[in-house]
């Protein structure tokens, strides 16, 4: 499915530069527009954002309010947008677009195909989705920080994006299991910081921190999960994960004594960590829970996935026997079988 969402994205990505730059073409005013977030670390699911940050060369006397305006004006005045919302108080000020994928892909007939067959993919006729807002439309969020001379906070995101790329590559099944879980805590928005849920990098440090405690502990050196299964190592993070205690311990993927869950110290036991989780950052070092002041509704769907699992786990094996005996399984066949649990777990999630 993301190897037909892909290029549409891509196309949309290089028309938005476009406007941009006709924004400013009677203008000596230079910038940059860089994509990062999901969709650059590889680990966006269909219904991702796509997250840019513009960046000026030169910040002195810019009115950061009158540049989002000014872009804004000449994103609604193209009539291509189905909704253009400029934010101009939040910490990080943005421009929010709201994007008609078929707005975009109109001239181009193989975009336009691909489009049509996601849409009228099997797979899309039973998956728990909304379908209005799902591939319908694509959000975007351009984002214009403040300090624009803070060359450690700039580069945070990208440095970030590194980190993600260089850790993936590390864990075999990490990839998979980030994927499932983001659309699974879509079910419930738990998948967005800003109401309270996790981040896409958030989730990320979950998943590697327990990849890389479960490395040290059985001495993996070959950079796999023990079971070498992306559906038994997804059962495994949801498992641990559920019955985590975020308050009473923090974690730290970049700890140099090599512990990765520790015990609280009198640093995180100060009021403004109480009711929200310590997961380090290890590019910032800062706090990247944050913003999860809903963990327990987070762990919530995590409970609810692995009491589902152990269902599905049952059955999957039941049947696997039955098979075995034929052995006439192909590699397609349990491709779709794998889908076809993905999207029942997802269901009855959703369902409860």
């Amino acid at each position: 499915v993301l190897e037909l969402l892909s290029p549409i994205k891509e196309h949309i990505i290089e028309t938005i530069k476009s406007h941009v730059k006709s924004c400013f073409v009677n203008e000596n005013f230079f910038y940059q527009l860089e994509i990062y977030g999901s969709f650059k670390s590889n680990l966006d699911i269909v219904c991702s954002d796509i997250d840019m940050v513009f960046i000026p060369q030169k910040t002195k006397n810019l009115n950061i309010c009158d540049l989002i305006l000014k872009l804004s004006n000449h994103f609604s005045s193209l009539n291509k947008y189905f909704k253009v919302t400029p934010i101009y108080t939040a910490s990080i000020p943005l421009i929010k677009l709201m994007i008609k994928y078929e707005n975009y892909l109109e001239e181009n007939k193989s975009l336009l195909e691909n489009y049509s067959k996601l849409i009228n993919s099997s797979i899309y006729q039973n998956y728990p989705f909304d379908k209005e807002k799902e591939i319908t439309f694509v959000n975007i969020d351009i984002s214009f920080p403040v300090n624009y001379n803070n060359k450690k906070s700039k580069n945070s995101p990208f440095n970030q994006i590194e980190f993600i790329k260089n850790n993936l590559s590390s864990y075999a099944e990490a990839n998979i299991v980030i994927r499932i879980l983001k659309r699974a805590l879509k079910l419930t928005d738990m998948n967005n910081s800003y109401k309270g849920g996790l981040s896409s990098y958030t989730i990320f440090l979950l998943v590697a921190s327990y990849m890389k405690h479960i490395n040290k502990n059985n001495n993996l050196n070959n950079n796999k999960h023990k079971s070498n299964s992306y559906g038994h190592a997804f059962h495994d993070v949801v498992k641990y994960f559920s019955k985590f205690d975020f308050y009473t311990n923090y974690i730290d993927i970049g700890n140099k004594n090599g512990d990765i869950f520790l015990k609280r110290n009198k640093k995180y036991n100060s009021p403004e960590y109480e009711n929200i989780p310590v997961i380090i950052d290890p590019v910032t070092g800062l706090n990247a829970g944050k913003s999860t002041f809903r963990i327990n509704d987070v762990q919530n769907v995590l409970i609810a996935l692995n009491e589902e699992l152990e269902i599905l786990r049952n059955i999957y094996d039941k049947n696997n026997n039955i098979k075995n005996k034929d052995n006439k399984e192909t590699d397609k066949d349990k491709e779709k079988e794998n889908t076809n649990l993905i999207i029942t777990l997802l269901k009855n999630v959703e369902n409860r």
